[in-house]
């Protein structure tokens, strides 16, 4: 009979902090009675910046090798994840709500959505490091005997512990969909990578802003900055061009604001047809191709 591997989970916070409790309680979720929970204890002054700890964290994890690190998801503890994952090239997740271990697979909750959704991720391959969100109400203390380990992360003060930054990556763009004067917005009709390629450069070219409907969102084509409706951005446009959206009421709370709606569906009873002002029936990627090709048109006979 083949037995259940047993994990080594390590969680990193300060001595005595009121975080143990709540990243312990996430650590018994994925453990046996076997399990081995380690105390990664940042030793030093809690004002200490985090990076000055990366060394000796490194060096703890490379010689214990835990499956996960739950750290707080503090600033600190954020940044210590993140720090750490960047280094050894790991998965990261952070703001965990809740864990659950179902055979060789650990599925993680979190908030996605501006808080509105419960996102559920699932993990077969470690090691992870995850940022635990701090639980309401009182848990039970935990005492020194609870871990296996109790490890010091210790104050670098070699070269190593000066500041580098964890990614060369530039910042995510500010997020202008909310305040938009002209939006081009996409639902699951209009959903192939090709076809929001062609929106974008629609988009572009009218100097507008793209949004997507949830299906578009949750399949993965376009991020939350995109989203539009009651689980993303609220917009007041003067002009919203709808295309392939079918116009659930979630959606349609994010554009109610809008001067001017236009709706492109193949589908003549969509619900969106009676929340616009113009309605189009019609295949959304051809019309949608056609606009792109009249306005590249017009764009080479302004050049001429």
């Amino acid at each position: 009979m083949q037995t259940q591997r047993t994990l080594k989970i390590a969680l990193v916070d300060y001595e005595n902090s009121p975080h143990i409790s709540a990243l312990y309680f996430e650590a018994q979720k994925l453990s046996s009675a076997e399990a081995s929970i380690l105390f990664f204890q940042l030793t030093g002054d809690e004002d200490t910046l985090p990076f000055f700890y990366m060394e000796s964290l490194l060096t703890l994890f490379e010689e214990e090798l835990p499956d996960f690190l739950l750290f707080p998801h503090t600033d600190y503890g954020c940044e210590l994840a993140s720090r750490l994952a960047y280094e050894k090239q790991i998965s990261s997740l952070t703001d965990i709500r809740q864990m659950e271990q179902l055979k060789d697979e650990t599925m993680l909750y979190k908030h996605i959505c501006n808080m509105n959704l419960t996102g559920v991720f699932s993990t077969e391959n470690t090691p992870c490091c995850l940022t635990i969100a701090d639980r309401e109400g009182d848990l039970e203390d935990r005492s020194k005997s609870d871990f296996a380990k109790i490890l010091p992360i210790c104050f670098g003060e070699s070269d190593e512990a000066a500041y580098r930054p964890a990614a060369s990556e530039p910042f995510v763009e500010e997020n202008h969909l909310p305040h938009a004067k002209l939006i081009l917005a996409c639902g699951r009709g209009l959903n192939k990578k090709e076809e929001i390629l062609r929106l974008q450069e629609t988009a572009h070219i009218l100097g507008g802003e793209v949004g997507c409907s949830r299906p578009v969102f949750m399949d993965g084509r376009l991020g939350a900055q995109h989203l539009i409706g009651m689980s993303g951005h609220l917009c007041a446009p003067w002009l919203c061009l709808t295309i392939g959206v079918s116009g659930a009421a979630a959606f349609l709370i994010g554009i109610q604001e809008s001067k001017k709606i236009i709706a492109v569906n193949s589908d003549e009873t969509a619900p969106i047809f009676s929340n616009c002002d113009i309605g189009i029936v019609g295949d959304g990627s051809l019309i949608l191709q056609e606009l792109q090709q009249q306005l590249e048109d017009i764009e080479h006979d302004r050049m001429e």
